[in-house]
């Protein structure tokens, strides 16, 4: 595969209730969940860092559990759908706010991402996490769109490290933030193969769906250009982010948008020329998912597949390995943005440091250059040998 991955994430022995968190997140809606088999306690570890536990929770919810749940888990997980609820719940008020804003403007828009499965009623309410809402529209009208909502009662809550897209605006009480989109990079339309997917390859050219928010009618992406931006975003942008994007929350919002087995549609509008090799790797890991061995192996049988597997689940379990990704992300070459915003992302960075993660002690900064540099050679510098080293 060529993504910018370690050649050999580390193969460790999957975590009691790992599999069974992945055939509930991952089954048809039709098949029913089983009981978890481990306690809250020894799930939750599992659950939070993966980005699977919103869909979890939202199974769990089956009629043929009622009354199967110890009560901790039934506790915990109306707890995890009450909350994913609110955010949705409060997305889409945000989203027919906008939508009514840039329709008494003349401003047409598209919602995206995680507001754009919402609006589609293609994740369930309470099985999919929102943090903001992402619009994309015509390059010349977003600064317009910005001013009406600021005068709305939005405000910028910070600056914005792309270029892409302008500063995040912060909501009125009950909804959630907006990210207003120029273009989308690492997108493409077939026809256009040599620049970022703009608003007009979209909407004017009938590569949308009409759904309804509030009484409104407002486009979304077609599925096959959904699911692009989904791999570009969470595989691509924010593959060696597993702090920011949980890594299997693209996973899931893939498995909900294509049907079984997948399409290949959505490979002619990512933008990497190599998507014709690692795209049929990630299609193949959704074949995978939705019908996971019961054996003592869950790993998938070929090897890019289960490459990609291994680095989706050690990037949320293995603290290390999450070391050797945010030491990778300063890795000079090949430079996979451009140099201007590479380096105003890099000065961020060390103004706004990340959290230490709880698993690895606080230590000082030495400590912690030391033990990423050590990572990053233990997992991308070393050549060859079995797929893990330290075991």
């Amino acid at each position: 595969m060529d993504l910018p991955f370690p050649r050999h994430p580390p193969q460790s022995a999957a975590p009691p209730g790992f599999l069974w968190a992945l055939q509930t997140a991952f089954a048809p809606p039709e098949v029913p969940p089983v009981p978890p088999p481990v306690p809250w306690a020894q799930a939750e570890p599992i659950l939070r860092p993966t980005g699977l536990l919103p869909m979890v929770a939202a199974r769990l919810a089956h009629p043929d559990l009622r009354h199967r749940l110890d009560p901790e888990w039934e506790a915990k997980a109306r707890q995890a759908r009450e909350a994913q609820a609110d955010s949705a719940l409060r997305a889409l008020a945000t989203a027919a706010q906008v939508a009514r804003i840039a329709l008494q403007n003349a401003i047409p828009v598209v919602f995206l991402k995680g507001a754009a499965l919402h609006l589609a009623d293609q994740v369930p309410v309470c099985g999919r996490p929102l943090a903001d809402v992402d619009v994309l529209v015509p390059a010349a009208t977003a600064d317009r769109l910005q001013s009406r909502l600021i005068a709305a009662g939005f405000r910028r809550i910070g600056p914005s490290l792309s270029r892409h897209h302008l500063d995040p605006l912060g909501p009125p009480p009950g909804g959630l933030p907006v990210e207003i989109h120029r273009h989308l990079p690492g997108c493409r339309a077939p026809e256009a193969p040599g620049r970022p997917l703009r608003f007009e390859d979209l909407l004017p050219a009938g590569r949308t769906t009409t759904v309804s928010v509030q009484g409104l009618k407002v486009p979304v992406p077609a599925p096959e250009v959904l699911a692009a931006h989904g791999v570009v975003h969470g595989l691509l942008d924010h593959g060696l982010r597993p702090d920011r994007y949980p890594p299997w929350r693209w996973v899931l919002d893939l498995a909900a948008i294509q049907e079984a087995p997948p399409s290949s549609r959505w490979l002619a509008w990512v933008a990497d020329p190599a998507v014709s090799r690692w795209g049929r790797t990630v299609e193949a890991l959704l074949v995978h998912l939705r019908d996971l061995p019961s054996g003592a192996s869950l790993l998938p049988a070929a090897p890019g597949t289960r490459h990609l597997f291994l680095h989706l689940t050690a990037s949320a379990l293995d603290p290390r390995y999450r070391l050797a990704l945010q030491a990778r992300q300063w890795w000079p070459w090949p430079l996979r943005t451009d140099l201007r915003e590479g380096i105003r992302k890099a000065f961020h960075r060390l103004r706004h440091p990340d959290p230490t993660p709880d698993e690895i002690p606080s230590t000082t900064l030495a400590d912690r250059l030391w033990a990423s540099l050590e990572a990053f050679w233990e997992f991308y510098l070393t050549s060859g040998g079995p797929a893990d080293r330290r075991r």
